[in-house]
C-alpha cells in the first residue's frame, strides 16, 4: 500500500484528539462524571471527523481504469526459448490438445443426462441395457 497524505493527516488529527481528551478536563476544571462525558464527547467527535476526512480524501482520488484494475496485460509474443527446436513443437502440440479438451469440456458443461441420452438416440439408435 502506498503512503498517502490523508493517512498522515489522520494520524496527526488522532494525536491532537487524544491530547484534547487527556487534557480537556483539567483545563476546564471538570471532575467526576462530567469529565467522563466531556472526554467521551471529544473522542466521539474526533473519530467522526477523522473518518470523514478519510472518506472525503478517498472520494477525491482518481479511479483506475476498469481494464487495468481487473487484470494486467498478457504479452502475446512468444518467448525466445519456445523457438528453440523440436522440443517446442512437442509442447505446442500438447498445448493445442489441452486447449481442444478444455473447449470440449466447456461445450459439455451445459449438457444434462436427458440431452446426452437424446443425442445418443439420434446418432447411434436407442441404447439397450441388459440382455
Amino acid at each position: 500500500m502506498r503512503f498517502q497524505w490523508e493517512y498522515l493527516a489522520a494520524g496527526a488529527a488522532g494525536i491532537i484528539v487524544l491530547m484534547l481528551v487527556w487534557f480537556a478536563a483539567p483545563i476546564f476544571h471538570v471532575a467526576g462524571a462530567n469529565a467522563l462525558v466531556l472526554r467521551a464527547g471529544i473522542l466521539l467527535l474526533g473519530v467522526i471527523c477523522i473518518v470523514g476526512l478519510l472518506l472525503w480524501a478517498r472520494s477525491q482520488r482518481p479511479e483506475l481504469p476498469a481494464a487495468a484494475a481487473v487484470a494486467p496485460e498478457v504479452p502475446t509474443a512468444r518467448p525466445a526459448f519456445l523457438h528453440a527446436g523440436r522440443g517446442s513443437e512437442d509442447v505446442d502440440i500438447l498445448i493445442r490438445e489441452a486447449a481442444d479438451k478444455v473447449a470440449a469440456a466447456r461445450l459439455a458443461a451445459g449438457a444434462t443426462a436427458w440431452r446426452i441420452r437424446r443425442w445418443q438416440d439420434q446418432h447411434h439408435g436407442p441404447v439397450r441395457i441388459g440382455c
